[in-house]
């Protein structure tokens, strides 16, 4: 009797074109990256073969074929932790404190530098209204409609809360940034502990978090610590989850909720916090991911709460507008896959300000990052579950703002990824563990890509520099010129952005009064409603100043 023939399997016919799908990705990662790698020496590959004028495409193309390729290799079954003997048999106490410190002290050594930042953009306008508001406006806040776009009381309240302390010094707000930030850091270690992973790779994850490119515009711009401090209460809810799994303390469940809705009260990215939830569960087994995901329902409801609440407080869905008309309901699924499954990858991995040509410095680490990349999706086989945890948070976190993901070369809006960028932290910490038993070469790991990183963070931090202090100066010398004359001035012109960094338009009048002494109120803007004013100015750009073009002071 002839044995019973069996239909393939999906599976089966995937692990039979698995080699053909591999040797297309091989081919594709290796053509990208050497694009790149021309791109980033030449500076221009509009001339070549292929015709590249976006760096990000090819970037995504690196990035994503890379991914495909570790997922490809990537062990099905659930690696277990390594045990705790075996983790304090790596290391001595001594060297565990230090491992844990380097994050901060990376984090610290990165941004002391760019302390003295002057403000900018909508810095000046939040720093005025935070110096002219009182108790019961900031706390109105929280309680009373008004339309408007945001609801982030929380974060307007401590705007009034540091302007006590800080005033007008650029210093103590740059302070502030930097110290939250490095809480983050912190506060992401332990929650990478807590999904049991060792010392050393945690750390890894930690430092990744505190260096990644992207990091120049969330931490040098005070105006963003809406992302800094939804961030700290999305940690601190996703870490008393952790803790009440092992705990069982309803303490630690009234504190997961409470941070929760601290979060959503600070920025809209926080509603990302339920969906995050649910991926983190693919790091834990048994009963513990069950007692996770049993709490998933209270982060939902607190969710809802929290988004009615929103609703009813400024009368719509608020958020970014064009026209009028909120733009995350201008929803593309085209441009949505974009955003999330290719542009943000590229972000991620290359976090690189093309407005200015990359340094040889970032060239040149660049060119260890790719053949790191290689070695990884060559010779590394890895917990697959665990890489999918870590990818699949980076798109949970990326949601409530896909559709301001399409960033530019000029990175640009970066401050959204400031979440996001806790999945890729765990990415690099499961690679890490994946090479525990190869001691040095898991140190090489985090070694080549924090190096990267920071040479693309200190460019970054060097052009916000360069452009606040640019801004600084333009207001002073307008200040200057109109210090000489009474009446209102007209400014027209006024340029938003330069380098991918924000620059003039937001709270311009409110920059040339602290920066020059000159009222805020002479300063009308082209958008304000004002008195016919004494003299009109235009931003002139090739000379990098306000040129006077009417007068009519007779």
């Amino acid at each position: 009797m002839l044995p019973q023939q069996h239909s393939p399997t999906l599976f089966d016919l995937l692990r039979r074109i698995t080699p053909y799908l591999q040797a297309i990705l091989w081919v594709f990662f290796g053509i990208f990256v050497l694009l790149l790698l021309a791109r980033t020496f030449n500076g221009d590959l509009t001339g070549s073969l292929l015709k590249v004028r976006s760096p990000l495409n090819v970037e995504s193309f690196v990035a994503v074929s890379f991914l495909f390729l570790v997922l490809l290799r990537a062990q099905g079954e659930q690696a277990a932790p390594a045990s705790p003997i075996k983790l304090r048999s790596l290391y001595t106490n001594r060297q565990t404190a230090v491992i844990v410190s380097m994050p901060v002290l990376l984090c610290l050594a990165a941004f002391y530098h760019s302390l003295h930042k002057p403000l900018l953009y909508d810095d000046y306008g939040h720093i005025t209204f935070a110096s002219q508001a009182s108790w019961r406006e900031i706390l109105a806040a929280f309680y009373q409609p008004r339309p408007d776009i945001f609801f982030r009381p929380f974060g307007f309240l401590s705007y009034f809360i540091d302007f006590h302390w800080a005033h007008f010094d650029p210093f103590r707000w740059h302070i502030w940034s930097l110290a939250v930030h490095t809480l983050n850091c912190a506060l992401v270690y332990t929650l990478v502990r807590k999904l049991e992973f060792s010392p050393f790779s945690s750390a890894a994850g930690a430092a990744v978090f505190a260096i990644h490119g992207t990091r120049a515009e969330p931490v040098c711009w005070t105006d963003a610590r809406f992302d800094l401090l939804s961030t700290l209460f999305v940690l601190l809810s996703l870490i008393s989850v952790e803790q009440y799994i092992r705990q069982m303390s309803k303490w630690r469940l009234a504190g997961s909720y409470l941070f929760a809705a601290l979060g959503m009260c600070t920025k809209e990215a926080a509603f990302a916090l339920p969906l995050m939830l649910i991926v983190m569960s693919m790091f834990h087994g048994g009963e513990r991911r069950r007692r996770l995901l049993r709490t998933s329902p209270g982060i939902f409801a607190v969710a809802a709460a929290g988004f009615i609440y929103r609703l009813w407080m400024i009368r719509g869905i608020g958020g970014y507008q064009t026209n009028g008309h909120p733009d995350v309901f201008t929803f593309s699924a085209i441009r949505s896959a974009k955003a999330l499954l290719w542009r943000l990858w590229a972000l991620t991995f290359f976090p690189i300000n093309w407005s200015s040509r990359a340094s040889l410095t970032v060239a040149l680490l660049m060119v260890g990052f790719v053949v790191l990349l290689v070695v990884i999706a060559a010779g590394t086989r890895m917990n697959r579950m665990r890489l999918l945890g870590a990818l699949l948070l980076v798109l949970a976190a990326s949601l409530p703002i896909q559709h301001l993901l399409l960033i530019g070369p000029d990175l640009a809006g970066a401050r959204i990824l400031y979440l996001p960028v806790l999945g890729i932290a765990i990415f690099w910490a499961v690679i890490c563990d994946a090479h525990l038993d190869r001691r040095y070469v898991a140190y090489a790991i985090p070694a080549v890509v924090l190096s990267f990183n920071l040479a693309c963070l200190e460019g970054n931090i060097a052009i916000w520099t360069s452009v606040a202090e640019e801004a600084r100066f333009a207001c002073q010398t307008f200040g200057r010129q109109i210090a000489s004359f009474q009446g209102t001035v007209k400014v027209i012109g006024v340029p938003s952005m330069h380098r991918g960094v924000y620059f003039l338009k937001n709270g311009f009048a409110d920059c040339v009064q602290i920066n020059s002494g000159v009222p805020a109120s002479r300063i009308a803007t082209a958008d304000s409603n004002s008195t016919k004013p004494s003299h009109m100015y235009r931003w002139n750009e090739n000379a990098r100043r306000f040129d006077e073009v009417q007068s009519t002071v007779k």
